[in-house]
């Protein structure tokens, strides 16, 4: 059951932000006249807001990105390859916050395009849209300096990717919406009023407005700030005291270094109701946790060493050159929980050869990491 649910884990977080980014990018070349497209766009919106904050924050795990401040050690190349806090918790709160009401107004302007605005409402929405944008911009500079040694933190990129692709669109449609509404009005013909229709009814008019716009924002969330005794400077130490990003202007505490195994940490670094660690077991005169798929890997591996030591060699070279840098990558509980389920088919592929093969099976298997070999005890 909890395989199951593990899998269909792994193929959610795959699959929905392709699906996501392919509507995003087809939503940009198509018109938001239409009742039916104005409604999908509204679901998909929430579910790219929704569901693309929670899958970037999993990401971010299996990256092994930590809620540890910057003055607290972490664990580094063995069970748990970590780093530190992203966004500083202690100054954190106005970004989560200030996310939250950015995404909210991109969902309000999206489900009422069809509605008239005041302009100066259309204003701060625009304005409230364009600082997610900001935001968005800082967590891709911030984690730019892991984006190309750790692929994990690339894949969290989609989920600010696409909402630039959402904030296109919705500045376009909103700004065509109110320029089909202010046909009907009337223009000063003079005056600062007629400058700032006549500016209104121009497409930049409305970004340069809601640009505009960010400034009292910012204002307000400022004097929100010092008012609960963080200080207008928690909007730049939010970024900057953490450690190990672009930002970070923080020095940690050295890390605590474990050794790690090879695959074999699956078994020990997993959650242990998922990975199922059976008994304490013996690998090069070290004592490791053991769990039935690793058994039963090992148990073919002694199996095909002994039918086929030519075949045996080669893919045993094979696990050698590529298998140990890939371990290397093991390094949280999400992590051996996804190569576990990963692992599930060639753990029943291997399981069916040996009894279809193999005298004893589940002797073999009940033998490895035990210090034995399988032929002495036959």
């Amino acid at each position: 059951m909890e395989t199951g649910f593990y899998i269909l884990l792994i193929a959610f977080c795959i699959v929905t932000p392709i699906w996501v980014t392919i509507y995003n990018i087809r939503a940009l070349w198509h018109p938001w006249a239409t009742l039916e497209k104005r409604g999908k766009r509204c679901v998909f919106t929430l579910v790219t807001l929704t569901a693309g904050a929670a899958l970037s924050w999993l990401w971010a795990l299996f990256a092994g990105v930590t809620d540890t401040p910057w003055y607290e050690p972490v664990i580094i190349d063995g069970l748990s390859d970590e780093v530190h806090e992203l966004i500083a918790s202690e100054c954190g709160a106005w970004v989560w916050i200030t996310m939250l009401l950015c995404g909210i107004a991109m969902i309000v302007m999206q489900c009422t395009l069809s509605m008239r605005r005041p302009p100066l409402v259309s204003a701060l929405l625009i304005a409230m849209v364009m600082l997610g944008d900001v935001l968005a911009l800082c967590y891709v500079l911030q984690t730019w300096i892991h984006g190309f040694d750790e692929m994990l933190m690339v894949i969290t990129w989609v989920f600010p990717l696409n909402v630039y692709l959402i904030s296109v669109r919705l500045l376009r449609d909103e700004a065509a919406a109110q320029l089909s509404y202010m046909k009907e009005d009337d223009v000063p013909e003079t005056g600062l009023n007629g400058h700032i229709a006549r500016l209104l009814r121009m497409p930049c008019g409305w970004l340069l407005l809601g640009l505009v716009g960010m400034v009292p924002l910012i204002g307000v969330l400022m004097i929100v700030l010092v008012l609960t005794g963080q200080g207008p400077a928690a909007m730049v130490k939010a970024f900057t005291d953490t450690a190990e990003w672009t930002f970070s202007q923080q020095t940690p505490p050295p890390p605590e270094v474990y050794d790690g195994h090879y695959l074999c940490t699956v078994a020990a670094g997993g959650h242990r109701k998922l990975v199922k660690p059976t008994r304490m077991g013996l690998r090069r005169g070290e004592r490791i946790i053991v769990n039935r798929q690793l058994c039963i890997a090992n148990a073919f591996e002694d199996w095909l060493e002994d039918t086929a030591p030519g075949v045996h060699r080669v893919i045993r070279r094979a696990y050698d050159r590529y298998g140990y840098p890939i371990s290397r990558h093991i390094t949280t509980p999400f992590r051996a929980d996804m190569v576990y389920v990963l692992m599930k088919p060639l753990e029943w592929a291997f399981l069916l050869t040996l009894y279809l093969f193999d005298l004893r099976p589940e002797s073999r298997i009940a033998v490895q990491y035990t210090g034995q070999k399988y032929r002495k005890i036959q």
